[in-house]
């Protein structure tokens, strides 16, 4: 199981997988600047390879612990989308890594997530919580704030194409119900005694292992992991 925590800066991702993740949280590792390349096109190709490269690290800690929480969605092709559609780039910049994304994609090197737990707080409670974070700080806050609305529009599309996979409303860093209502469902220790049978559809799962049809008020998640398109 791979659940996948976004939201906008400010919104408690990080804070939200070290607490609730546990030791199942992969928390996101920032490549230093100086190693990005300046031309466009190698930059798009720097990215998307970086963002394969991540999501290899996220099947490996599937395989061997079963569940997988990770901050900032690996395949984060939605970045330099929401920075062209805040004015923040040219167009031409968000063709060419969706270019480079589509390849890497229809070729299976990395897929969507089985769950994602998408922040939608305000502007004014990211805000908020920006000033009374005095242990890290944002120099690109007010870059990053604009992104909020196109970010959420990104997983609404998610959403609408595949139901069942978004929620809307987590992470909340504060509220323990949120924390118990998802990851509880997929068996995160030590949370695992209610099991995470309710985490997917009736049938079979990714492995092939047969399950119970016990879908009623649970988490409806598509099996497959389909390719861009």
């Amino acid at each position: 199981m791979i659940v996948v925590v976004e939201g906008p800066s400010g919104a408690g991702k990080t804070t939200w997988c070290r607490t609730h993740g546990r030791a199942h949280a992969l928390l996101e590792e920032l490549p230093d600047q100086a190693t990005v390349p300046e031309d466009p096109e190698a930059q798009a190709h720097f990215w998307v390879e970086r963002n394969v490269d991540r999501w290899k690290r996220v099947l490996e800690r599937e395989r061997r612990d079963g569940l997988v929480v990770v901050d900032v969605d690996p395949f984060k092709l939605h970045y330099v989308w929401t920075l062209w559609r805040s004015g923040q780039v040219p167009k031409w910049e968000w063709d060419l890594q969706r270019e480079a994304s589509r390849v890497a994609f229809s070729a299976g090197e990395y897929a969507l997530a089985d769950l994602y737990l998408v922040s939608d707080v305000t502007e004014e409670t990211l805000r908020a919580r920006r000033d009374a974070d005095t242990t890290r700080r944002r120099g690109g806050f007010e870059r990053h704030v604009l992104l909020r609305d196109s970010l959420l529009r990104w997983y609404r599309a998610i959403d609408a194409l595949e139901p069942g996979r978004v929620r809307f409303g987590c992470p909340n860093p504060v509220s323990p119900i949120c924390s118990r209502s998802v990851l509880a469902e997929c068996g995160a220790a030590p949370l695992s005694s209610i099991g995470c049978w309710r985490c997917c559809p009736s049938g079979r799962d990714r492995r092939g292992r047969s399950r119970p049809d016990t879908t009623a008020g649970g988490i409806h998640l598509p099996t497959s992991r389909h390719a861009y398109g």
